[in-house]
C-alpha cells in the first residue's frame, strides 16, 4: 500500500507523456495540411484572363445622346408633303438630305459639291450623269436591266465594271460570269470481287471499268492504268440483306489502295467509292456557249486564257457546289459559284 502513490504518479506522468506525444503529432499534421492547402492554392490560375480597364467612352455617348436626343427639325408648312431624304452611306437607312451626321449610326455623310455628280435620281444604282452621258433615262430605273449595245451585259453591269455600255466589246470580263453548272461524283473504276489466298500472299480480284475486264494484284502492286497502288488489306464484318431472308453477318476482306495523295477502301462486293468530280461550267454571257466539262487537276480554256480546277466542293443535296480555278495568266485563285 505504501507505493501506491507512486504508482499512481507515475501512471500519471505516462499518460502525459502520451498526450503530449498526440498532440505533437496532431500540430504536425495539421502543419503539413495547411502547407498543402498553401501550395495547392498558390499552383491555381485563373481560368479567364484578368480583364482590362473598361472604355467609358460608349456609355458616356449613350448617355449623352438620352440627356440630347436628335430632334428631326420641323418642316413649316410642308405639313403633308414628305421631306426630302437620303441613305446613309453606313447604314443605309433614311435620313435628312442635309444631314452630315447619322442620326442611327453617327457616321459622317460626305459634303455635297454643288455639281448633283453621282446623285441618283431613279434609285437604280446608275448615276444621273453616267445614264445622260450613254442616252438613257435618270428619272426610268427599269433601264438598268435593259442592254443599250446588245452584248448580254445589263446597263447596270457595264456601270459596275466600268465599260462602255454603248460599245459591243467593251464589258466586263466572261470569267466574273462563269458558273457552275452541276458537279457529278466519278466512281474509282475498280472493285473488288474477291481474295485468294497463294501461299503466304494473298491475291485480289479487281473488276475495272475502265477496260471492262479483270485484273489480278498483290499488296505493292500498282493497279493498271491509275497512279494508284495496293498498300494493305483487312477484314470488317457487315450485314448482308436479302428479300424474304434474315439479315446475316459476313466477313469480307478490304483492300486499302492509295496514290500518296488520297486513301481509299474497297470493300469486297459493295460498289466503288467516289474519289474525284467532273464539273461543268456555263456562262450566260456568251451566245451559243457550249458548257465546259472537266474533271478535278484538270486544266481548260476559256475567254483566251487557261484554267486549271484546284478544288470542287459538291454540295452533298445536290448536284451543284462551289469550285477554285487557278487563272494561269495570274497564278490567282477565282472561285466560281453555282
Amino acid at each position: 500500500m505504501a507505493h501506491y502513490d507512486k504508482i499512481i504518479v507515475v501512471g500519471v506522468l505516462l499518460a502525459l507523456l502520451l498526450s503530449l506525444g498526440i498532440l505533437i503529432n496532431l500540430s504536425s499534421s495539421q502543419r503539413a495540411t495547411e502547407s498543402k492547402f498553401e501550395a495547392d492554392l498558390n499552383a491555381l490560375s485563373p481560368k479567364y484572363e484578368k480583364s482590362g480597364e473598361t472604355d467609358p467612352s460608349l456609355y458616356n455617348a449613350a448617355m449623352a445622346r438620352l440627356a440630347k436626343p436628335y430632334v428631326i427639325p420641323e418642316s413649316g408648312n410642308n405639313l403633308l408633303i414628305a421631306c426630302e431624304r437620303v441613305a446613309c452611306i453606313n447604314c443605309q437607312r433614311p435620313i435628312p438630305f442635309e444631314a452630315d451626321v447619322c442620326p442611327y449610326c453617327d457616321a459622317t455623310q460626305p459634303p455635297e459639291d454643288g455639281t448633283n455628280a453621282g446623285w441618283d435620281s431613279d434609285g437604280d444604282g446608275m448615276p444621273d450623269e453616267w445614264e445622260n452621258k450613254y442616252g438613257l433615262n435618270p428619272l426610268d430605273p427599269s433601264d438598268a436591266h435593259g442592254d443599250l449595245d446588245g452584248d448580254l451585259f445589263s446597263n447596270l453591269e457595264e456601270f459596275l465594271a466600268g465599260t462602255d455600255p454603248a460599245d459591243p466589246k467593251s464589258h466586263p470580263p466572261y470569267i466574273n460570269y462563269l458558273k457552275v453548272e452541276e458537279i457529278n461524283a466519278i466512281p474509282f473504276p475498280f472493285r473488288l470481287q474477291s481474295r485468294t489466298k497463294m501461299g503466304e500472299n494473298y491475291s485480289f480480284q479487281l473488276n475495272s471499268s475502265l477496260e471492262s475486264r479483270t485484273h489480278f494484284v498483290k499488296i505493292g502492286d500498282k493497279l493498271n492504268k491509275t497512279d494508284f497502288k495496293a498498300v494493305s488489306h483487312t477484314n470488317r464484318m457487315v450485314t448482308i440483306k436479302a428479300p424474304g431472308v434474315p439479315d446475316r453477318r459476313s466477313e469480307v476482306a478490304v483492300l486499302i489502295v492509295s496514290d500518296g495523295k488520297d486513301t481509299l477502301e474497297l470493300v469486297q462486293g459493295a460498289p466503288s467509292p467516289w474519289n474525284s468530280f467532273n464539273v461543268t461550267f456555263k456562262c450566260d454571257k456568251i451566245a451559243d456557249f457550249e458548257p465546259i466539262a472537266v474533271n478535278q487537276n484538270e486544266s481548260f480554256n476559256f475567254d483566251g486564257d487557261s484554267y486549271t480546277v484546284v478544288k470542287i466542293n459538291k454540295d452533298p443535296n445536290s448536284n451543284t457546289g462551289t469550285v477554285v480555278i487557278k487563272q494561269k495568266s495570274t497564278q490567282k485563285d477565282i472561285k466560281v459559284l453555282n
